[in-house]
């Protein structure tokens, strides 16, 4: 630690003894300064010796994004997809470090940070912000209550199950693997729940339940569905949406029969057998 803090205090000598620097670390993200503090963060990091200096490093950047996401809300401004990145980078470093702890630690730590996770979802679901696009603050917000819900969950059951913890980040591991190597990658693997349609996180594109529009799954765009074939409840995955039950080339069917099926075939002429 004494090492780290020298070498902190020889990089703030760098910037005007240290007020540039200071003045840095209250900056928001669409504030000049952010990106200094930002890279004083990554520094830090670097020069931090332990995994359990890194993990409580990680913990408190979590904090820092969390504060600075209300901050926006509350006046007004949709957080950047930077910051909301750089939370769930947070998460899953340090859920990562946590999984090579002794099991008795690691146990211990989970608990704490379940705790903390619960907080911010606390935090965040009382953020009543309003925007010039209240839709998108919407969206974004959802999205961060379900990543801090994910995480809660996963600390919980890691912290009486380790062996499932760590398959998990095994599997997202890989997932983000195949998604580098352009091989595909649907979502955030390493989550056993139902995700917040277009949050990003769960299995892929694919729900037990009736698809939201704008949710990435189920029938499709909102507004642009093509198949109009059902009138009730899409499968999930099928491509099938609620629209028309007419089919878009015999607008006066209500039961149209595959081609080929020798129903209906009728002459050419519009008359049916």
């Amino acid at each position: 630690m004494f090492k780290i803090a020298i070498s902190l205090m020889t990089i703030i000598g760098l910037f005007a003894g240290g007020g540039t620097m200071v003045a840095a670390q209250s900056s928001l993200p669409d504030e000049p300064l952010y990106p200094l503090k930002v890279w004083t963060e990554d520094a830090q990091l670097s020069l931090t010796g332990t995994e359990n200096e890194q993990l409580y490093l990680y913990l408190d950047f979590t904090n820092r994004r969390i504060q600075e996401i209300q901050t926006l809300f509350e006046t007004g401004t949709l957080p950047p997809e930077e910051v909301v990145t750089r939370l769930d980078e947070h998460l899953q470093n340090a859920f990562t470090l946590v999984a090579n702890f002794p099991d008795e630690e690691a146990s211990l730590e989970l608990l704490q940070i379940q705790t903390q996770l619960q907080q911010h979802q606390q935090t965040i679901s009382q953020i009543h912000g309003i925007g010039d696009d209240e839709l998108a603050m919407l969206q974004i917000r959802t999205r961060i209550q379900n990543m801090l819900e994910v995480h809660a969950m996963l600390a919980q059951n890691g912290a009486t199950d380790l062996t499932w913890l760590r398959n998990q980040l095994q599997e997202r591991e890989q997932e983000q693997n195949r998604h580098q190597n352009g091989d595909g990658y649907d979502g955030n693997a390493w989550t056993t729940g139902t995700p917040t349609p277009g949050s990003g996180y769960g299995p892929g594109p694919f729900t037990t339940g009736t698809p939201e529009p704008g949710g990435g799954y189920g029938p499709g765009e909102p507004g642009n569905i093509q198949n109009p074939w059902t009138t009730g409840t899409p499968t999930p995955g099928s491509g099938y949406g609620p629209g028309n039950p007419d089919p878009p080339n015999n607008p006066g069917s209500n039961n149209p029969s595959p081609p080929g099926n020798g129903n209906n075939s009728g002459d050419g002429n519009g008359n049916h057998p």
